[in-house]
């Protein structure tokens, strides 16, 4: 249950890219994960730049409260990437999760030979990289993109909802209400995005829904560096 809900919120915390050029500063946030009114995990993303100009995008979350007597999971995403003009160009992804299930995933992108390869556990696959291509910690909001999973590339479509202020843990906060749908996907399976306008469209809450139609909530707690929107409010 946590890992379908954490694949489903890493979305990029960088979503103000489809609306500013200018990548933000290095940051951290948290969030708290929910159930049927009950706290079953936490989640921490970092975004931070090394020396040498590379991007990293890192994700951990934990079982938490009574989840964490029965599952007691433990999953670490990590995404290097550049840039390249002002494209977002993958280099590398990894996904480990340990706990109720143990999984190993990486994804190496190369640009040059135009090739993605691929593991997960001990399946290996090799796919064709083309432009706009994202991994599941980095990528943009669009009415379409394309992301690499496991052995395959999956097509998403968002739609604007509207604006609707949300509470939070922080307070009240104005946001952009987006839905994603998988293409294709007559399941049960859905998530709701809450983008804060003041911080240049970071989720500040996320509501998936699994197949067997369970939802669980992230609703942000804290944050250190989180990047402002110029001139925007709560108002």
């Amino acid at each position: 249950m946590l890992r379908s809900f954490l694949r489903a919120i890493s979305i990029n915390l960088l979503v103000s890219l489809a609306a500013f050029a200018e990548i933000p500063k290095p940051f951290a946030v948290s969030y708290s994960l929910h159930t049927n009114g009950l706290k079953v995990g936490e989640s921490v993303r970092i975004l931070e730049k090394g020396k040498t100009g590379r991007y990293v995008f890192r994700s951990e979350s934990r079982s938490s409260g009574i989840l964490a007597l029965f599952l007691n999971d433990h999953v670490v995403e990590k995404s290097t990437w550049s840039l390249s003009g002002e494209d977002i160009h993958p280099l590398r992804y990894s996904y480990r999760q340990s706990g109720s299930k143990n999984s190993v995933q990486t994804v190496r992108f190369d640009w040059r030979a135009k090739t993605i390869d691929s593991r997960e556990d001990n399946k290996t696959w090799r796919l064709p990289l083309t432009p706009n291509l994202f991994d599941n910690l980095v990528y943009q909001i669009a009415i379409m993109r394309e992301i690499v999973d496991g052995g395959e590339i999956k097509y998403y479509r968002f739609a604007y909802v509207g604006e609707e202020m949300v509470d939070t843990p922080l307070g009240k906060v104005r946001a952009v209400r987006l839905e994603r749908r998988k293409e294709k996907n007559n399941s049960k399976r859905s998530t709701t995005f809450w983008c804060a306008i003041r911080w240049r469209y970071l989720p500040v809450r996320v509501d998936t829904t699994s197949r067997n139609g369970r939802r669980i909530t992230a609703l942000i707690e804290r944050g250190s560096g989180i990047p402002e929107t110029p001139g925007a409010t709560n108002q």
